[in-house]
């Protein structure tokens, strides 16, 4: 058998990149401002879209409901996020941030497309557009097992 190369290995660079793009993401929501990454992902989702669900949020993020149920109930009890009732569907609620939620996410997100603008600094806008473009492409033609879909032995 031919050995990986890791440093042509697809899955292996694109860890690698999630994983140095976190950690410079995380110092500041985290280290910062005391955000986990799941209550970031929350709120970044609300921000883009108030009113979005819960369960909007878990089809958008690779978060699973319960890890978005315990972001959501962590940033209402720091009153960073609040719930109101849908008026069309009286069984859920949609997320929008308080003031101090919007006056949060105004501090941090400058910092963060900071770092997203610093990664990709030597490149042309037609390459960053391409570069999510095959990313798209990628996510949509992945078709291998994951942990949810591979069965218990």
């Amino acid at each position: 058998m031919t050995p990986i190369r890791l440093d042509s290995f697809l899955p292996y660079r694109l860890a690698v990149l999630s994983h140095r793009l976190s950690e410079a993401l995380a110092a500041i929501y985290e280290d910062r401002h005391g955000l986990s990454p799941p209550q970031w992902r929350v709120m970044a989702a609300v921000a883009e879209r108030p009113g979005r669900t819960a369960q909007d949020v878990v089809r958008m993020t690779p978060m699973e409901k319960a890890t978005v149920s315990r972001a959501v109930s962590a940033l209402i009890a720091r009153g960073l996020l609040k719930r109101e009732a849908d008026d069309r569907d009286g069984r859920s609620s949609r997320l929008v941030l308080t003031g101090a939620g919007q006056a949060l996410y105004d501090a941090i997100a400058p910092d963060v497309l900071d770092i997203e603008a610093a990664a990709v600094a030597n490149m042309q806008s037609a390459t960053k557009a391409s570069l999510l473009s095959l990313i798209a492409e990628i996510e949509s033609g992945l078709a291998v097992p994951t942990r949810e879909t591979v069965p218990a032995e």
